[in-house]
């Protein structure tokens, strides 16, 4: 926790992990859908990018939505693709 990581275990190829760490693919950390009248966008609390794939998959967290820190963060929170960034018009 001191470097702000999340150790996780994932059904992926080291190939394809290293093509998303290679492209800068960044993941959502989101409390769990308790409430499923809860939309997403309240549940995530911070965002992750892939920092190691050796011998353990490991995220950095990169950023924390207000009142959040990694302190806060438990087992069982949920791991999710983080959607591109929308182009504005």
């Amino acid at each position: 926790r001191s470097g702000q990581t999340i150790e996780l275990a994932t059904n992926r190829s080291l190939d394809v992990l290293g093509r998303e760490r290679a492209v800068g693919k960044s993941f959502d950390v989101a409390i769990p859908a308790w409430d499923p009248n809860e939309a997403y966008e309240n549940r995530v609390i911070g965002t992750a990018a892939l920092r190691s794939l050796d011998k353990k998959i490991v995220l950095q967290m990169t950023s924390f939505n207000p009142g959040w820190s990694m302190s806060d963060i438990q087992i069982g929170f949920d791991i999710y693709e983080s959607l591109p960034p929308k182009e504005e018009k």
